[in-house]
């Protein structure tokens, strides 16, 4: 009877350790390169950035994404394409892309972690006319050879749905037409 206390103690143990705790997304993970889109054309201009239904992680939950590091992410991504040739303003941009999750699906259980997410994008013009808008849906994928710890592989599938989520917004804005866009 002690032998099996201890057996399950032990195995209880073992899955807390190997479970971990959730730690938020880190923004160097889900940020976009340059080579990694296609650029189609650059655009005259400035943008600012608006991102809402983030949230912070709890420490027991599920990875998630907080609207600053959402916001820090793209300001990232869009610079390194360098579609918007006066880069990414606080406030008063030329453009505003208004960034929206609509949904994350994360698996709490397994060896490998697909993570779904969907994020409505818009971007407007300075009088606030919408220029273009799209719900994007993109998936993560981080298996045990990823991470061994359950919490890590969330996190990375999580991040992976994110970057991928970027990179086609990206692909998006970059393909539109503005007024006075250079085509490369």
């Amino acid at each position: 009877m002690t032998n099996s206390i201890i057996r399950l103690g032990s195995l209880l143990a073992l899955g807390f350790i190997l479970a971990g705790c959730a730690t938020p997304a880190q923004q160097t993970a889900m940020v976009v390169d340059a080579e990694a889109v296609s650029v189609v054309n650059r655009h005259d201009g400035s943008v600012d950035i608006r991102v809402d239904g983030g949230a912070e992680t709890d420490a027991f939950g599920t990875p998630q994404v907080s609207n600053a590091v959402m916001r820090a992410t793209v300001e990232e991504s869009l610079r390194n394409a360098g579609i918007f040739e006066d880069g990414v303003v606080y406030e008063d941009g030329d453009y505003q892309l208004s960034i929206a999750f609509m949904g994350m699906d994360q698996p709490l259980f397994g060896l490998t972690f697909n993570v779904e997410m969907e994020i409505a994008w818009q971007l407007h013009d300075k009088s606030g006319g919408p220029v273009w808008r799209k719900v994007i849906k993109s998936t993560g994928t981080a298996g045990f050879s990823d991470a061994a710890v359950a919490a890590t592989r969330l996190r990375i599938a999580t991040e992976k749905a994110v970057q991928a989520n970027i990179s086609e917004c990206i692909n998006e804005l970059s393909g539109l037409t503005l007024q006075a866009s250079r085509t490369d």
